[in-house]
């Protein structure tokens, strides 16, 4: 005899049931599974992003205090734990903390010799020249719970590192060289120029100590052209396409024999006709006006068109005459005070420390004048 319809509803309607419970059982186990895979997830990028945080604030204080490592690591060290705890204190739900003793904050370190890159890529590290920075984000489980498994600790770590910047904008790079032997010294009574000391940067006569015969400063950046007009519009920073200038293997320019003097004239008259702050269209006053601005929350000066970066090129063992090439071995930041009718350019070198695209000056050891280093990079590797 066949069974009707209703018979046969009636008589699975424990099955159905039995696999309704088993199915729902299962979807809810996948859902709280989900939720504990994404509370890892965002706990993860939050430890990430708060070392990371916290490993550039402490290189700015690092990359500033070079000259005295014992302070620039304690200052470091300050830096990078209160860039996490204002980073908690914006995310309460995902505190970070120290993997050392549990507290709110990173451990940091100081890391030197070789050290792997995130694609795995070996990185030579100055000693006081990097910083490592590490903690964790505890997560509570919830399907995990059942299983025995209440919370764990999700551990993130950030290192980075200060080198010699590589990379800038024609808008501020410069066709005007400074020598190495200007900057730094030569070893033989001459200590180099001190940081926010005058100098000349470029003077109507040839300078015995730069180059060779017949140079007096300017050089020929790559994809800038060497016609006087280039060379105007370079300093008039009319040029906004990023130039690589590389250090090692280094890049080799052109000198640009002569005085130039219209060009010079020219350019940096149409660079600082481009300033619209009038603290800073005066020459006489600019300078003391622009350290006047200093901003002590932001920790920066202001962008004026006074300043610009300058190629730091190697003096020849064996100086030629006229054209010839010149090693890059750094960047030098350089802020204009005056440009006469001679081609005479005037000003101070500065201390710049660059990540990604700002560059922050600064004057090292409480505004005492230090001797300048090129401008530096900080750059997170892992």
């Amino acid at each position: 005899m066949m069974k009707t319809y209703s018979q046969i509803l009636r008589n699975e309607d424990g099955g159905i049931l039995a696999l309704a419970a088993v199915t729902l059982t299962s979807m809810l186990a996948i859902t709280a599974f989900a939720i504990d895979l994404g509370q890892v997830y965002v706990a993860k990028q939050r430890a990430q992003n708060v070392c990371d945080a916290a490993a550039n604030a402490g290189a700015w204080e690092l990359a500033a205090n070079l000259s005295n490592p014992s302070t620039a690591q304690t200052n470091a060290t300050s830096k990078a734990n209160q860039a996490a705890i204002d980073n908690n204190s914006v995310a309460n739900k995902w505190q970070i903390s120290k993997v050392s003793d549990n507290s709110y904050g990173v451990d940091v370190t100081f890391p030197s010799g070789t050290i792997n890159n995130d694609a795995g890529q070996p990185v030579t590290v100055q000693s006081g020249r990097a910083i490592t920075a590490k903690g964790y984000v505890k997560v509570n489980y919830a399907f995990a719970g059942l299983l025995g498994l209440n919370s764990s600790n999700i551990q993130a770590k950030a290192t980075t590192v200060i080198s010699s910047e590589t990379t800038t904008t024609g808008t501020l790079l410069a066709p005007l060289a400074a020598s190495n032997t200007t900057i730094f010294g030569d070893g033989a009574g001459w200590p180099g120029v001190k940081f926010g000391q005058q100098v000349t940067l470029k003077t109507n006569r040839w300078q015995s100590d730069f180059i060779g015969a017949g140079n007096f400063g300017a050089v020929i950046l790559p994809g800038q052209g060497n016609g006087a007009s280039a060379f105007r519009d370079g300093l008039a920073g009319n040029y906004t396409t990023p130039i690589t200038l590389i250090t090692d293997p280094p890049t080799w320019i052109d000198t640009k024999p002569g005085n130039m003097v219209g060009p010079t004239r020219q350019g940096l008259n149409d660079r600082l006709g481009k300033e619209t702050d009038p603290r800073f269209t005066n020459d006489a006053t600019a300078w003391n006006n622009w350290l006047a601005a200093y901003n002590s929350t932001t920790e920066m000066f202001p962008f004026t068109w006074r300043i610009m970066i300058v190629p730091v090129v190697q003096d020849p063992v064996s100086p030629g005459n006229g054209k010839s090439q010149a090693e890059v071995v750094g960047l030098a930041g350089f802020f204009i005070e005056s440009a006469d009718n001679k081609g005479t350019v005037v000003g101070r070198f500065l201390q710049g420390i660059k990540s990604g695209d700002t560059i922050r000056w600064i004057f090292p050891n409480n505004d005492t004048p230090t001797t300048t280093e090129n401008i530096l990079e900080i750059r997170t590797i892992s």
